[in-house]
């Protein structure tokens, strides 16, 4: 039902005109740069220092998580 939810959200949001992009796990996991670049090209947006952080697999900043996520007791986290 998650997911249902989550296609509506996508078709809702287009037609109100909102750049959309979905990344699914599996792939930002297998095939993380050429995901950020597709990603990037949705939202017409600047991944180039993301992916070459990427390629170079250098840890990224976490920033600031919510509670309840055990990513964020973590300073960096590598792909």
């Amino acid at each position: 039902i998650v997911n249902v939810l989550c296609q509506i959200s996508v078709v809702v949001l287009k037609r109100r005109g909102h750049k959309v992009g979905i990344v699914k796990y599996e792939d930002l996991v297998n095939k993380p740069q050429a995901t950020i670049r597709r990603l990037g090209a949705c939202l017409e947006e600047d991944c180039g220092l993301l992916i070459n952080k990427l390629s170079k697999s250098e840890p990224l900043s976490t920033g600031y998580l919510f509670d309840g996520n055990r990513i964020r007791l973590k300073e960096t986290l590598t792909l």
